[in-house]
């Protein structure tokens, strides 16, 4: 008697190779070049000795640098993860390398899960769990708990790391509008120290009015369209903004009331958290001693009588009162 091949709806049997897409990521948009082709190599090596299918087509790398915490920041994989609810489905097996590739964080991956599972489409890493072991969402969850561990562990260290540099005269974070970064280098050793601000003339000069103009009682809206009618350059990434509106009056609050343009440098003033219900950044003022404050005399712009005047006048306009209760 001939034995009946099973036919799944997607009129696949268990004898046909399964069909795989591959997702890479790497968090750091400063990680070595190779790294997202070594993660796909990897996932092709895996499938090879399955004796499966990788389909090019579905072989996508997010953008270096998106964090594993979010859903929302990874289009890449919103995107795969559509393409696998077409039916018929695509792909049968979404493969990436560990399971932090596709979340560091256990309430996203059991979004993930649940629309593979609702595809009908399995998840498998190369080390070690794939979602046809019945422990599977148990490993995950010890791999999420160790993720966060390491992950907090991490962020201590180089928040440490951040504080000596900036301890040090090193520039850490941002950019600020009226400076430049130098390189500094050891030239005994022939290696790179890190980077330290200096004074950028030009955009000096554009700090010392705006600080002027707001001493003689123009506002910050008023300074804005004055610096955008003189097409003074404005502050950087202004690229997403409407042409000819390079300066707006939050800009000039920010300047206003940056006391490294007095000499006096404040950082870890803020920290970003992740809102748990929308996914997004958000940015809070830390309290007073988790703030590090390093007197910079060699970058200062305004000079204390100036900017001491400014800081009483902004204590009495309404507008910059409540930007900066803010930040």
């Amino acid at each position: 008697m001939k034995k009946e091949t099973q036919v799944s709806p997607d009129g696949t049997s268990p004898e046909t190779p399964k069909r795989v897409a591959i997702y890479t990521r790497i968090a750091c948009d400063t990680a070595r070049s190779t790294a997202l082709q070594d993660q796909e190599r990897t996932c092709r090596e895996y499938a090879e000795r399955q004796n499966w299918i990788v389909l090019d087509e579905f072989v996508r790398s997010e953008q270096p640098g998106k964090s594993g915490l979010t859903l929302e920041s990874r289009p890449v994989l919103n995107s795969l993860l559509r393409d696998g609810s077409m039916q018929p489905r695509p792909f049968d097996v979404l493969l990436a390398e560990d399971p932090s590739r596709l979340s560091r964080n256990l309430q996203n991956f059991a979004v993930i899960a649940n629309r593979l599972h609702n595809s009908g489409i399995e998840w498998q890493v190369v080390k070690p769990e794939n979602s046809n072991n019945p422990n599977a969402h148990r490993m995950f969850a010890i791999h999420g708990i160790v993720e966060k561990h390491l992950r907090e562990n991490l962020s201590v260290r180089v928040h440490r790391g951040h504080e000596g540099r900036v301890l040090n005269g090193f520039s850490v974070g941002g950019s600020h509008f009226g400076f430049r970064t130098a390189p500094v280098i050891d030239d005994a050793r022939c290696m790179l120290l890190g980077y330290k601000l200096e004074v950028s003339e030009s955009e000096a000069a554009t700090v010392r009015r705006i600080f002027e103009l707001y001493a003689s009682g123009m506002s910050s809206s008023q300074i804005a369209m004055m610096l955008n009618d003189e097409q003074v350059p404005p502050p950087r990434k202004v690229g997403r903004e409407k042409a000819g509106v390079c300066w707006k009056s939050n800009k000039v609050d920010r300047i206003l009331k940056d006391p490294i343009y007095s000499g006096r440098r404040v950082w870890n003033r803020t920290r970003n958290t992740i809102d748990s219900a929308t996914g997004k950044r958000v940015k809070k003022v830390n309290p007073p001693e988790m703030q590090v404050h390093v007197d910079v005399p060699e970058l200062r712009i305004v000079a204390d009588p100036l900017w001491n005047h400014a800081q009483e006048l902004m204590k009495t306009d309404r507008y910059v009162g409540t930007f900066l209760a803010i930040g």
